[in-house]
Parts: C-alpha cells; structure tokens; sequence
C-alpha cells in the first residue's frame, strides 16, 4: 500500500472524510425521531426486599419524548444480599418484567415497548413477588427517544 508523502493529506483522509459524511447526514439525525435522551429515575439504592416490597420511581418525559411507538430501554443495576428473591417491574401498572434470582452485582438493561410511558405522571415499580432476602436496585436510567433534538 503507498502512502503519501505529505502528512496533511493523510490527516485530512483520515479525519476530514469521516467529518465531510457526518456533516451530510447529521441534520437526518436532528429530527424525524432519530434524536435520543435519556433520564435518571434513580442515583441512590433501593433495597427491594419481603419487608420493603415496593421501589417506586415517579417522573415526568419530556415533551418531545415519542410514546407513541418504538422502543425505549429500562437499565438499573442489582445486587443480591442473600437469597432469592422474585420480583417484576410495572411501568405505570404494565408488567414488564419478571426477575428470580440471587444477583451478584449485574447490570441489566430491559426493552420496553415506548407505548407503556406517557408524558407526564410516568411510575416504575420494582414489586417483590416471592422468595428471601434482598436486591439493591440502583443507578435506574430510562433511554428514550425524541422527535427532535433537545
């Protein structure tokens, strides 16, 4: 393979090549429901367990977040105390999830049909189903799409 001499050249082949495409196909990903956000429901932990059964997160979408359809991603991190411990998630009374297990320190993301959200007076619950012992829910983060760019 030749390579050239001048290393201008080479910085703007390898540099400004990519940068010329981004530039022609970045207003594409400016609108039209290709813009993404994404909102924190919780930094703290939630220890999910028989005597604290519930972890309930409350929130509002912004209003260019798409509902109508598509996908938006539930991620949360969990980590088992001991035993087994079944639980689901519910997105404003939706099951979404079912999860059984003792947990080592894992971070899950879930798929959830975007239809389930709405705008305004959204819920995410972590409902104890069964079992022992207790799962710390934490780092809760919803990923969600815009119909244009914030």
């Amino acid at each position: 393979m030749k390579t050239s001499a001048n290393p201008w050249l080479r910085i703007l082949t390898a540099v400004g090549l990519p940068l010329v495409l981004f530039g022609l196909t970045s207003p594409a990903l400016a609108g039209n429901g290709n813009a993404a956000g994404y909102l924190v429901l919780q930094t703290n932990t939630c220890a999910l367990s028989p005597s604290n059964p519930v972890c309930t997160f409350n929130f509002d979408l912004p209003s260019k977040a798409i509902v109508a359809s598509g996908r938006d991603v539930l991620r949360f991190m969990l980590d088992g105390q001991g035993g087994t411990l079944n639980f689901q998630i519910h997105v404003n009374g939706h099951n979404v999830a079912h999860y059984s297990g003792g947990f080592d320190f894992v971070g899950v993301s879930k798929v959830v049909a975007a239809s389930d959200f709405q705008i305004s007076n959204d819920v995410v619950e972590f409902i104890v189903t069964g079992g022992s012992g207790t799962v710390n829910v934490s780092d809760t983060v919803l990923d969600f799409r815009l119909s244009t760019a914030p």
